[in-house]
């Protein structure tokens, strides 16, 4: 998962909640646009990237 700098989100229960579930997480760096969440979720669903792998 990637996620936002947020400080909720950058909690050791929140990391272990996603990590158990099977996933990782990164977190993105503050106010960059290159890291924009939704423009980088828009860039995934172009490639169609499910995977590490296919990044």
């Amino acid at each position: 998962m990637v996620l936002n700098n947020l400080t909720a989100r950058k909690s050791a229960t929140v990391r272990i909640a996603i990590e158990v579930r099977g996933a990782s997480v990164l977190l993105s760096t503050p106010c960059s646009p290159d890291y924009n969440l939704l423009k980088f979720k828009s860039r995934l669903r172009k490639v169609e990237a499910r995977t590490v792998e296919t990044l």
